[in-house]
């Protein structure tokens, strides 16, 4: 199993995502790019230029971490996952070249779990652990589970299907390991995942957990605490050959006051689109629109006021016109 926390076969698959809870949960729009990269370990620019990027990690003690980028995209075929982890031990990231399949997950490495199934569709369903604290009331019975890759800094790797190691896919990793950096390219075959050509309009479940092994610390684009009662948590993959790409740059730590956001929007096509900046929870709720012409790379950076001082949660999304699943949403604590 990818990881050390047993999670019992229900329990996995109970994933945490509804429709009805959509813009609760961390969504990122799939950029889609014919020309696949080279799966070498090096996260190229010129290559991963056309692809969405995150950086809203947040650890398991709930910080907010300025350390961990992805890059994800897909090709008719393939999809695509890059990893840049930032690291400030000279020393390095630390890791054993391991067999497949070993504990991979104990060394510092990156992990990357998809539920391929159309998460809108999700039915749920009433289910009982018998009371324990912590514990959930509800699973999604449409969502068979989810698939896990795991790769650490040595490039040693394992995988898994609702954490059973002995599922063994076709798929393709890489690492590098640079001055005060490591990164890790990941290329998952949508055969493997059992479908058949691009899953175009389909919206699945994604995330992205980092290990940090001298820290015993794990940081997540979706969360990161799971095991025992607690289902793997799952953001949202948007995938559509039709969507603006956009690049998140690290949101930063709110305070009190006005506070600065980047985003970086590339738009391919042949025609302008309209783009929605939202924010809410503890922010001053507000809403703006942006044109962004055709074939253009425009660079955004957005001021929210939080009015108040203490612990802040603030929502924010960017919804391009059109289309009723936003480019990204997700939250600062």
């Amino acid at each position: 199993m990818i990881r050390s926390k047993a999670i019992s076969c229900l329990v996995a698959l109970a994933v945490l995502f509804s429709a009805s809870t959509l813009a609760n949960r961390p969504t990122l729009a799939v950029a889609y790019n014919p020309d696949s990269p080279v799966i070498d370990g090096i996260v190229d620019p010129d290559e991963w230029q056309n692809a969405a990027a995150v950086s809203n990690f947040v650890s398991s003690s709930g910080e907010l971490m300025a350390d961990t980028t992805a890059y994800v995209m897909a090709d008719d075929k393939t999809l695509y996952v890059a990893i840049r982890c930032l690291e400030q031990n000279v020393a390095g990231p630390v890791g054993l070249a391991r067999g497949f399949d070993d504990r991979v997950f104990d060394d510092d490495s990156v992990q990357l779990y998809i539920a391929p199934e159309d998460l809108r569709e999700a039915k749920e369903a009433e289910i009982s652990y018998g009371g324990y604290e912590g514990s959930f009331d509800q699973w999604y019975t449409d969502i068979k589970g989810y698939y896990g890759f795991c790769v650490n800094c040595k490039g040693s790797t394992s995988d898994s299907w609702n954490e059973v190691a002995s599922f063994n896919p076709s798929w393709e990793t890489k690492t590098y390991v640079g001055n005060g950096f490591w990164t890790a390219e990941m290329a998952i075959p949508f055969s493997s995942l059992g479908i058949n050509g691009f899953p175009d309009n389909k919206l699945w479940g994604f995330n992205i957990i980092r290990n940090c092994s001298r820290e015993a610390e794990l940081k997540g684009w979706a969360g990161c605490n799971y095991g025992g009662y607690t289902p793997m948590p799952l953001g949202a993959a948007y995938l559509s050959k039709s969507r603006l790409v956009i690049r998140e740059e690290f949101p930063g730590n709110i305070t009190s006051g006005n506070n600065g956001m980047k985003m970086v929007l590339v738009n391919n096509g042949s025609e302008s689109a309209e783009v929605v900046f939202s924010f809410g929870g503890d922010a001053a709720s507000s809403a703006e629109t942006i044109s962004i012409p055709a074939a253009s790379v425009r660079q955004i950076e957005k001021t929210y006021m939080v009015p108040t001082k203490g612990h802040f949660t603030v929502d924010y999304s960017v919804m391009e016109e059109g289309h009723a699943v936003p480019l990204i949403a997700n939250t600062i604590n």
